[in-house]
């Protein structure tokens, strides 16, 4: 394949990619590679599971701070001091940019 070759995607990949994404979320990365690896013949070894295991645990440990009541206050007070200053901004300049501004 040439640099210049654009890659055809058929209309089954992206929702194949969304339903994939949306069982690793679901059921952990673990649990997708272990049991479809070995269905194409790949075997399985004790350091992918480990590795699984920590993507894992990572995902969880920050879902559980980042549900956390004093984390989501901190996050919308910050999310409120940046539109304030955007705000301000848009005030002082005048608007710059607007989504969907040019359709």
């Amino acid at each position: 394949m040439s640099s210049g070759a654009r890659h055809q995607t058929s209309q089954q990949e992206p929702s194949s990619a969304v339903a994939l994404g949306v069982l690793v979320f679901n059921n952990g990365i673990q649990s997708m590679p272990s049991k479809l690896m070995p269905m194409i013949n790949v075997e399985v070894q004790a350091v992918m599971i480990a590795g699984w295991q920590r993507i894992d645990g990572k995902h969880i440990s920050s879902f559980s701070y980042n549900s956390q009541p004093a984390v989501k206050k901190r996050r919308r007070k910050h999310g409120r001091e940046k539109s304030k200053k955007q705000d301000g901004f848009v005030h002082k300049e005048g608007v710059m940019y607007s989504s969907q501004s040019f359709y």
